[in-house]
């Protein structure tokens, strides 16, 4: 943004008439325009900072700020959702989309603002209080979000990413149990180091993805570009390794504690956060376990045939029975289907699918 002292102005009075809950949906709507280009603006951000210091009932209730982080990316998601299926010339849609922004972005926007200039005018100084986020994302939802250091984090479903409110000390620390791609900002003083169960991977600004499920039998780390070290803290005996080349993959072993890496097809594994599901001669299970995850819904195989057929697809728009039917056409299978239930504690049980081989 230019000096423009009557343009700086009007900012500052409309961020001031939001937290006070007194914007009007074309204020709003001017505000969400302005915070599109908010992280290269140096006066958004200070005004930012300065905000979040006028309003201590906000800033002091930081536990609260954290338990809603959760679902403001949440909610985000399914927003996101939404507005793609609907034709934008709907002006009631529209209206409704841009005051939901508003509620949900805008405070978040003003606290990662804050967050990142505390962080550079304190020169990644000593902070003994930091508080430690969870983020929790649901199956059938993605997150995308922003570190404190200004390091980009997408995750994916049925994720749990840990991280601080301030990077402090030497090394930026974060947790992930689950799938995440990173894009890392460059810091050569202060690593970037993940804790990603027996693994941890360091990096110093690099794209990158991670991949920690519970029910897989390997943690992988894919690299897009930059150098990775991945290392193994399992107590069973110390070994690292480096990803220096694009499409390089370490996959880890927890039941020999071995670590191996090979050349793979990086969309494979980065498609995902465009919504894009890519399968290279995978197996049915694999096939089953992503589907699960991103359709929210339980997936069983049963019988020992149909475990050896293996699946070579690209899916972007279709629904789950249209992947399904496509599964059907490439191998001799079948599937049965059970709707989602509701108990009598109003609690629900996923659908589940079925998939055996036909004899």
């Amino acid at each position: 943004m230019q000096d423009n002292p009557d343009k700086q102005q009007r900012i500052s009075i409309l961020f001031e008439k939001y937290l006070r809950g007194e914007c009007t949906r074309q204020e709003a709507e001017e505000i969400l325009a302005v915070l599109e280009n908010a992280e290269n603006d140096p006066f958004i951000k200070s005004r930012a900072a300065l905000l979040w210091n006028d309003f201590p009932d906000i800033k002091s209730d930081k536990d609260y700020l954290g338990s809603k982080l959760n679902d403001l990316h949440h909610r985000r998601n399914l927003i996101d959702r939404q507005k793609s299926s609907v034709r934008f010339s709907d002006k009631k849609w529209l209206h409704y989309t841009i005051r939901a922004a508003a509620i949900l972005f805008i405070p978040l926007f003003i606290y990662s603002l804050y967050l990142t200039t505390r962080i550079s005018d304190n020169n990644y100084a000593e902070v003994k209080s930091a508080i430690w986020h969870t983020l929790k994302v649901p199956a059938g939802v993605q997150s995308e979000f922003i570190l404190p250091d200004g390091s980009q984090v997408w995750l994916n479903s049925c994720s749990v990413f840990k991280y601080p409110d301030s990077f402090s000390g030497e090394k930026r620390q974060v947790e992930l149990i689950g799938e995440a791609y990173f894009d890392i900002i460059k810091d050569p003083v202060h690593p970037f180091i993940i804790n990603a169960s027996d693994l941890t991977i360091e990096v110093k600004g690099t794209q990158f993805v991670v991949v920690n499920y519970p029910d897989n039998p390997e943690i992988e780390v894919i690299l897009e570009s930059g150098d990775v070290m991945v290392s193994i803290v399992d107590g069973k005996g110390n070994k690292t390794i480096s990803l220096t080349r694009k499409g390089e993959m370490a996959i880890y072993e927890s039941t020999g504690n071995t670590i191996s890496v090979e050349k793979v097809s990086i969309d494979k594994y980065t498609s995902w956060k465009d919504g894009i599901l890519i399968f290279r001669d995978d197996p049915i299970s694999v096939v089953a376990r992503k589907l699960s995850r991103k359709f929210n819904v339980d997936i069983e195989l049963q019988g020992i045939d149909v475990e050896d057929y293996v699946y070579t697809a690209t899916f972007r728009y279709e629904s789950l029975t249209q992947i399904l039917e496509l599964l059907k056409r490439s191998a001799p299978i079948k599937y049965t289907r059970t709707e989602q239930k509701l108990l009598k504690d109003n609690s629900y049980i996923k659908p589940k699918i079925i998939i055996t081989a036909i004899n």
